[in-house]
């Protein structure tokens, strides 16, 4: 097939063959850095949600103590 493609037109040819290695270096490349950034994302994320539990959870536990007095004084 390269020969084919060598044959019809050599000049196309020879711009396929710089261009598609370089267009694929540039895809490998944004790749990692898409790669890079999703990491840092994950872990932003994952140190939201562990600061949110903790929060909520306090949230809850402020809440159970200052119905202590009401429940005390129902019974």
């Amino acid at each position: 097939m390269a020969a084919q493609m060598l044959v019809i037109s050599p000049v196309l040819s020879t711009i396929s063959a710089l261009v598609v290695p370089l267009v694929a270096l540039v895809i490998a490349l944004l790749g990692l850095r898409l790669q890079r950034i999703s990491r840092k994302a994950h872990l932003s994320i994952a140190a939201l949600s562990t600061y949110l539990n903790e929060v909520l959870r306090s949230i809850l536990f402020v809440k159970a103590s200052n119905m202590e007095w009401t429940e005390r004084v129902r019974f």
